[in-house]
Order: structure tokens, then sequence, then C-alpha cells
């Protein structure tokens, strides 16, 4: 069909829905093939081609819906596949390719790309939240690798590295950053990291981080081999 209401989708795929708390709203047209025994009918047996238009999708687990969600999805084997998916999240726009497997227990691989991120990420559902197997990509000049979880009350252990090039200061809050600038930093920061606590009261998590670079300027004086520690515990910080 060249044309179908995307709110009936929750009565095809009900323990997803419930699951994801989803709800969904748009038009796509829509092609479905299904080979196999119909006592009982099986999801593993349905094969459907989706062109998205104009798409929303809210979750309980999202903060902000998905909204102008346009592009190709494919479901074949208990495999949701999309590709060129374009979408807005929270005043960004993204764009994106990957697949989400297993639809009772998902695992999502998927890149990313935004305005300043490009990103590859393989995530897995848990009953109390997320298993982050891999993200790796590239926000502005600098780069970044993450494993960890992330439970449903927004507790997280994560353990990070990366490379953060000092062009990046720009990024940061123009208060922090017009007090950076001053100090006309350049070179790259090699560092290495971890997480645990609540995103929410990152004050009260215990953070550790180690940065060291062979080369770098402040003030435009050279600097070399300095080394950088960071680790704060129970509030108590110690540099």
């Amino acid at each position: 069909t060249d044309q179908i209401d995307l709110e009936l989708l929750p009565k095809l795929f009900p323990e997803s829905f419930e699951t994801f708390g989803l709800k969904i709203q748009g038009v796509a047209s829509l092609s479905a093939t299904y080979k196999g025994s119909v006592e009982p009918i099986s999801i593993k047996n349905i094969q459907l081609s989706s062109n998205v238009r104009q798409t929303q999708i809210r979750s309980s687990r999202l903060p902000f819906p998905l909204t102008d969600i346009s592009g190709v999805i494919h479901f074949d084997n208990d495999t949701l596949t999309w590709k060129e998916l374009s979408l807005r999240y929270n005043e960004r726009s993204f764009n994106l390719d990957g697949s989400l497997k297993d639809l009772k227990r998902p695992m999502i691989e998927t890149s990313l790309q935004t305005q300043d991120l490009k990103a590859d990420a393989k995530v897995s559902y848990l009953d109390d939240g997320l298993s982050i197997d891999s993200l790796k990509g590239r926000y502005s000049f600098s780069t970044f690798d993450v494993i960890g979880r992330l439970d449903l009350n927004k507790n997280a252990a994560l353990d990070a590295k990366g490379v953060f090039n000092f062009d990046d200061f720009s990024r940061f809050p123009e208060n922090i950053y017009s007090v950076i600038v001053k100090a006309t930093p350049t070179g790259k920061l090699n560092w290495k990291g971890s997480f645990k606590g609540n995103l929410t009261e990152w004050r009260k998590a215990n953070i550790s981080l180690r940065g060291e670079t062979d080369a770098m300027r402040l003030i435009n004086y050279p600097l070399k081999n300095i080394r950088l520690q960071y680790k704060q515990n129970d509030e108590q910080i110690d540099r």
C-alpha cells in the first residue's frame, strides 16, 4: 500500500511497544509478505519494507520525542534495519544506518551522524537498562571510545578513553571558554577515565580521569611530557 497509518503497528508488535512504552504517529508506504504456517502466526515469517515519512515516536524511556523521521525501514527474520534514516531529537538533526536484532531482547548496531558528531554504537537491552557494548566516534576534532552500563534510573558505570583536541575548548560553555582561551592552549591530550554514579548527580559520582600529552603550548610557551590526574570519590576531589 502507498500509505498506512503507523498507529496500527502496536497491534502487530504489542510486546515491543509495551516494553519500551512506545507511541507512534505518522504514515508510510508498506509492502508485506508472510511465508509459513498461519497457526500460530510467527513474527519470524513476516517480511516488511517501508518508506517512512514525517513520523514521530515517543518512548517512556526517552526525555524527548523523535520527530521528523524519514527513511527506509525493513523487517525480516526478527531483524529490523534502517537505511538513510533522518530524524530530529532535542532540536538536533541526525542521520542513521543500522539494525535491531531480536525484538524480545534487542541488540542495536547503528551509525549516527549530526553536525559535529559521528559515531558507531552497539547497544544491548537489559531487564534493568542498557549495556553499551561499544560506542566509538568523533566529536568535532576529538575522539572517544566508551563501554559500560546505564540503568533505568540513570545510574551509570562507564569506562572511556580518547584523544581531546584543544581546539575543542571552543565547544565549552562561554563562561568556561572565555577563561581558558586566555591561555591560548594548543595540542592534544590522550585521556582515559571511568564514571560510576548517577548522571543527574555527577558531583556525588566516583570519577577517575588521567591524561597525558607529549607536547602542548600554553600562552605560546612549549610544554613537554605533561601528566594530569583527577579523582573524585564521595564528593572529595584529589587532583
